[in-house]
Protein backbone atom coordinates (compact mmCIF):
# COMPACT_ATOMS: atom_id res chain seq x y z
CA UNK A 1 0.00 0.00 0.00
CA UNK A 2 0.90 3.40 -0.52
CA UNK A 3 -0.38 7.11 0.79
CA UNK A 4 -0.40 10.71 -1.18
CA UNK A 5 1.30 13.75 0.08
CA UNK A 6 -1.81 16.20 -0.09
CA UNK A 7 -0.08 18.94 -1.25
CA UNK A 8 2.17 17.73 -4.74
CA UNK A 9 -0.34 14.86 -4.48
CA UNK A 10 3.42 12.16 -4.95
CA UNK A 11 2.37 8.87 -4.17
CA UNK A 12 4.56 7.14 -1.33
CA UNK A 13 5.52 3.15 -0.47
CA UNK A 14 4.34 2.22 3.25
CA UNK A 15 4.00 -0.35 5.78
CA UNK A 16 1.87 -0.78 8.57
CA UNK A 17 4.60 -0.83 11.06
CA UNK A 18 5.79 2.11 9.60
CA UNK A 19 2.14 3.95 10.29
CA UNK A 20 2.67 2.73 13.52
CA UNK A 21 5.88 4.62 14.05
CA UNK A 22 4.67 7.78 12.51
CA UNK A 23 1.27 7.21 14.67
CA UNK A 24 -0.05 7.90 11.46
CA UNK A 25 1.89 10.91 10.55
CA UNK A 26 4.42 11.71 7.86
CA UNK A 27 6.60 14.55 6.30
CA UNK A 28 7.25 14.99 2.76
CA UNK A 29 10.59 16.17 2.20
CA UNK A 30 9.75 18.25 -1.26
CA UNK A 31 6.89 20.24 0.55
CA UNK A 32 8.05 19.64 4.10
CA UNK A 33 4.85 19.33 5.70
CA UNK A 34 3.74 16.85 7.75
CA UNK A 35 0.13 15.33 7.04
CA UNK A 36 -1.90 12.74 8.01
CA UNK A 37 -0.78 9.43 6.07
CA UNK A 38 -4.01 7.49 7.03
CA UNK A 39 -6.26 9.72 5.02
CA UNK A 40 -4.33 9.23 1.36
CA UNK A 41 -3.51 5.71 2.28
CA UNK A 42 -4.58 3.40 -0.45
CA UNK A 43 -3.54 -0.26 -1.87
CA UNK A 44 -1.08 -0.66 -4.34
CA UNK A 45 -1.32 -3.23 -7.15
CA UNK A 46 1.03 -6.77 -6.71
CA UNK A 47 2.47 -5.89 -10.28
CA UNK A 48 2.91 -2.42 -9.58
CA UNK A 49 6.34 -0.92 -8.30
CA UNK A 50 6.25 1.93 -5.66
CA UNK A 51 7.06 4.91 -6.98
CA UNK A 52 9.78 6.43 -4.91
CA UNK A 53 11.19 4.38 -2.11
CA UNK A 54 11.69 5.21 1.42
CA UNK A 55 14.33 7.36 2.91
CA UNK A 56 15.82 5.12 5.62
CA UNK A 57 18.82 6.69 7.73
CA UNK A 58 22.23 5.28 7.93
CA UNK A 59 22.56 4.59 11.20
CA UNK A 60 19.16 2.60 11.60
CA UNK A 61 18.79 -0.92 12.67
CA UNK A 62 17.40 -3.78 11.35
CA UNK A 63 14.42 -3.47 13.52
CA UNK A 64 13.99 -0.20 14.05
CA UNK A 65 11.11 0.06 11.48
CA UNK A 66 8.76 -0.86 14.53
CA UNK A 67 10.65 2.04 16.85
CA UNK A 68 8.28 4.91 18.20
CA UNK A 69 10.15 7.55 15.58
CA UNK A 70 7.10 10.09 15.61
CA UNK A 71 7.67 10.64 11.76
CA UNK A 72 9.35 9.82 8.85
CA UNK A 73 10.56 11.15 5.73
CA UNK A 74 10.70 10.32 1.92
CA UNK A 75 13.69 11.30 -0.03
CA UNK A 76 13.47 15.03 -2.13
CA UNK A 77 15.47 13.71 -5.62
CA UNK A 78 12.86 10.96 -6.29
CA UNK A 79 10.02 13.88 -6.70
CA UNK A 80 8.85 14.16 -11.00
CA UNK A 81 10.33 16.95 -13.00
CA UNK A 82 6.88 18.42 -13.16
CA UNK A 83 6.75 18.93 -9.19
CA UNK A 84 10.47 20.37 -8.81
CA UNK A 85 9.33 22.85 -11.39
CA UNK A 86 6.32 24.14 -9.14
CA UNK A 87 8.36 23.58 -5.77
CA UNK A 88 11.23 26.29 -7.47
CA UNK A 89 8.68 29.31 -8.09
CA UNK A 90 9.60 31.94 -5.52
CA UNK A 91 6.58 33.29 -3.08
CA UNK A 92 4.19 35.86 -4.13
CA UNK A 93 4.33 38.89 -1.96
CA UNK A 94 0.35 38.81 -0.09
CA UNK A 95 -0.75 42.56 -0.69
CA UNK A 96 -3.14 43.59 1.94
CA UNK A 97 -7.04 43.17 1.40
CA UNK A 98 -8.52 45.78 -0.99
CA UNK A 99 -11.29 47.06 1.59
CA UNK A 100 -8.13 48.25 4.12
CA UNK A 101 -7.71 51.64 1.56
CA UNK A 102 -10.82 52.99 1.17
CA UNK A 103 -11.42 52.46 4.55
CA UNK A 104 -8.82 54.41 5.82
CA UNK A 105 -9.32 57.24 3.21
CA UNK A 106 -13.12 57.04 4.51
CA UNK A 107 -11.94 57.44 8.22
CA UNK A 108 -10.14 60.88 7.09
CA UNK A 109 -12.73 61.98 5.32
CA UNK A 110 -15.36 61.99 8.41
CA UNK A 111 -12.53 63.28 10.51
CA UNK A 112 -12.33 66.12 8.07
CA UNK A 113 -15.96 66.63 8.24
CA UNK A 114 -16.68 66.77 11.83
CA UNK A 115 -13.40 69.02 12.02
CA UNK A 116 -14.92 71.47 9.82
CA UNK A 117 -17.92 71.09 11.32
CA UNK A 118 -16.55 72.09 14.84
CA UNK A 119 -14.94 75.34 13.30
CA UNK A 120 -18.16 75.96 12.02
CA UNK A 121 -19.93 76.14 15.12
CA UNK A 122 -17.38 77.27 17.64
CA UNK A 123 -15.40 79.88 15.24
CA UNK A 124 -16.81 83.07 17.22
CA UNK A 125 -15.73 81.26 20.28
CA UNK A 126 -11.97 80.41 18.99
CA UNK A 127 -12.08 84.32 17.85
CA UNK A 128 -12.68 85.41 20.78
CA UNK A 129 -10.06 83.13 22.86
CA UNK A 130 -7.55 85.14 24.41
CA UNK A 131 -4.79 82.41 24.71
CA UNK A 132 -5.03 81.60 20.85
CA UNK A 133 -5.81 85.35 18.94
CA UNK A 134 -2.55 85.83 18.44
CA UNK A 135 -1.78 82.72 17.21
CA UNK A 136 -4.65 83.41 14.90
CA UNK A 137 -3.59 86.99 14.15
CA UNK A 138 -0.37 86.10 13.04
CA UNK A 139 -1.75 83.04 10.85
CA UNK A 140 -4.41 85.83 9.24
CA UNK A 141 -1.80 88.19 8.86
CA UNK A 142 0.40 85.42 6.52
CA UNK A 143 -2.69 84.71 5.08
CA UNK A 144 -3.89 88.08 4.39
CA UNK A 145 -6.56 87.34 5.51
CA UNK A 146 -9.38 89.57 8.39
CA UNK A 147 -10.25 88.79 11.76
CA UNK A 148 -13.45 89.69 13.51
CA UNK A 149 -12.59 92.02 16.38
CA UNK A 150 -11.63 90.65 19.63
CA UNK A 151 -14.89 91.38 22.14
CA UNK A 152 -15.17 89.75 25.41
CA UNK A 153 -18.03 92.14 27.43
CA UNK A 154 -17.17 89.55 30.73
CA UNK A 155 -13.92 91.46 30.87
CA UNK A 156 -15.16 95.21 30.73
CA UNK A 157 -15.31 96.27 34.15
CA UNK A 158 -18.33 98.91 34.37
CA UNK A 159 -17.67 100.99 37.68
CA UNK A 160 -20.93 103.03 39.65
CA UNK A 161 -23.26 104.68 37.28
CA UNK A 162 -25.30 107.77 38.15
CA UNK A 163 -28.01 109.86 36.76
CA UNK A 164 -28.26 113.05 38.40
CA UNK A 165 -30.65 115.99 36.98
CA UNK A 166 -29.06 119.22 35.22
CA UNK A 167 -30.06 122.37 37.67
CA UNK A 168 -29.67 124.61 35.02
CA UNK A 169 -31.04 122.83 31.87
CA UNK A 170 -35.32 122.20 31.99
CA UNK A 171 -36.04 118.21 32.07
CA UNK A 172 -32.26 117.55 31.44
CA UNK A 173 -30.08 114.23 32.93
CA UNK A 174 -26.30 113.95 32.93
CA UNK A 175 -25.55 109.94 33.20
CA UNK A 176 -21.78 109.12 34.25
CA UNK A 177 -20.37 105.50 33.87
CA UNK A 178 -16.59 104.50 34.25
CA UNK A 179 -15.66 101.61 32.35
CA UNK A 180 -12.05 99.57 32.30
CA UNK A 181 -10.87 96.12 30.06
CA UNK A 182 -9.77 93.86 32.33
CA UNK A 183 -8.82 91.23 29.17
CA UNK A 184 -5.00 90.73 28.44
CA UNK A 185 -6.03 91.74 24.83
CA UNK A 186 -7.20 95.52 23.30
CA UNK A 187 -10.80 95.03 22.74
CA UNK A 188 -13.40 96.79 20.36
CA UNK A 189 -15.60 98.79 22.85
CA UNK A 190 -18.77 97.72 23.44
CA UNK A 191 -22.30 99.29 22.35
CA UNK A 192 -24.17 101.30 26.04
CA UNK A 193 -27.53 100.26 25.94
CA UNK A 194 -30.04 102.57 28.46
CA UNK A 195 -33.39 102.43 29.14
CA UNK A 196 -35.13 104.79 31.50
CA UNK A 197 -38.00 103.75 33.34
CA UNK A 198 -41.37 105.07 36.16
CA UNK A 199 -40.90 104.48 39.69
CA UNK A 200 -42.63 101.34 39.25
CA UNK A 201 -40.45 100.43 36.70
CA UNK A 202 -42.21 100.55 33.44
CA UNK A 203 -40.02 101.75 30.91
CA UNK A 204 -40.53 105.25 29.33
CA UNK A 205 -37.57 105.80 26.99
CA UNK A 206 -34.85 103.83 25.69
CA UNK A 207 -31.21 103.95 23.32
CA UNK A 208 -28.23 102.50 22.37
CA UNK A 209 -24.87 104.57 22.72
CA UNK A 210 -22.45 103.76 20.18
CA UNK A 211 -18.84 104.65 21.62
CA UNK A 212 -18.42 107.67 19.72
CA UNK A 213 -21.27 108.76 21.75
CA UNK A 214 -20.42 108.18 24.99
CA UNK A 215 -16.74 108.91 24.62
CA UNK A 216 -17.44 112.49 22.63
CA UNK A 217 -14.42 115.17 22.96
CA UNK A 218 -12.11 112.29 25.28
CA UNK A 219 -9.81 111.74 21.96
CA UNK A 220 -10.99 108.26 21.59
CA UNK A 221 -8.92 105.01 21.22
CA UNK A 222 -9.43 102.46 18.41
CA UNK A 223 -9.70 100.03 20.73
CA UNK A 224 -10.17 99.77 24.73
CA UNK A 225 -7.17 99.17 25.93
CA UNK A 226 -5.99 97.31 28.60
CA UNK A 227 -6.43 98.40 32.26
CA UNK A 228 -6.78 101.98 30.83
CA UNK A 229 -10.22 103.98 32.07
CA UNK A 230 -12.77 105.17 30.16
CA UNK A 231 -15.28 107.67 31.29
CA UNK A 232 -18.53 107.37 29.96
CA UNK A 233 -20.72 110.91 30.02
CA UNK A 234 -24.28 111.38 28.10
CA UNK A 235 -26.04 114.28 28.16
CA UNK A 236 -29.91 113.48 28.00
CA UNK A 237 -32.91 115.19 27.90
CA UNK A 238 -35.73 113.79 29.45
CA UNK A 239 -39.08 112.28 28.87
CA UNK A 240 -42.27 114.70 29.46
CA UNK A 241 -42.64 111.96 32.38
CA UNK A 242 -40.56 112.04 35.29
CA UNK A 243 -38.09 109.87 35.44
CA UNK A 244 -38.26 107.03 38.62
CA UNK A 245 -34.99 104.77 37.79
CA UNK A 246 -32.93 103.38 35.31
CA UNK A 247 -30.62 101.04 34.09
CA UNK A 248 -28.04 100.06 31.90
CA UNK A 249 -26.28 96.70 29.72
CA UNK A 250 -23.17 96.68 27.63
CA UNK A 251 -23.49 95.04 24.41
Amino acid sequence: MHTRCPRCQTRYPITAAQLRAGRGEARCEPCDIVFDALAGLEQTADNQPPLLSLLTRPDAKPDEETSTSPLFSFSADTRPATRRRKQGRSPRAVSPPPSAIPWNRLTLVLLLVLWSQYLYFEAESLLQNAALRPSLERVCAALRCTLTPYRDLRLIRAGDATLQKIRQADGGYEFRLALSNQSPLPQAFPRLQLILAEVDGKPIAERVFESSEYLEGQGQDPLMLTGKPYAVRLMLVAPGRGIGSYRFSLI
